[in-house]
This record gives C-alpha cells, sequence and structure tokens, in this order.
C-alpha cells in the first residue's frame, strides 16, 4: 500500500518525533518501523509518499490508511 501527501519540513519532523517517541526506528535508507508496521518513504519537495510493505495481522489496511491520513491531513 502506497499513500502519498503534501508535507511541510515542521510535518516530517513531528512525524520523525512520533514514531520515534513511540518507541519506532527511522533507517538511513528512509525504512520505518513503529508497532509492527513497517515500510519505507520518499520524500520529493512538498511531497511524501509512503509504502507500508508489512502490517501486525490483526491491524486492517484501512485502519492503517485511516492513521495516515488523519497525521497528513
Amino acid at each position: 500500500m502506497t499513500r502519498t501527501y503534501l508535507i511541510t519540513d515542521a510535518q516530517f519532523a513531528e512525524a520523525r518525533s512520533l514514531i520515534e517517541s513511540n518507541g519506532g526506528t527511522i533507517g538511513n535508507d528512509s525504512s520505518f518501523e513503529v508497532y509492527g508496521v513497517q515500510g519505507h518513504f520518499e520524500r520529493n519537495g512538498d511531497s511524501i509518499a509512503i509504502t507500508v510493505t508489512k502490517k501486525p495481522i490483526l491491524a486492517t489496511w484501512k485502519k492503517i490508511e485511516k492513521a495516515l491520513d488523519g497525521f497528513f491531513s
């Protein structure tokens, strides 16, 4: 699943902070993991494409999409 959002530098810094403060990690290769959700992102100017490649069994794709939409919208 890939979602693309408009993003400011401040939003990107906030997202990084939220991931890390919740025990997640962001790799130098633009990978991330938080709460068992894994994937990668590509930042291009004022947009970011987030690709989720793995999720916990009990988390639905719809729930993950809703969480991403809620943060970036």
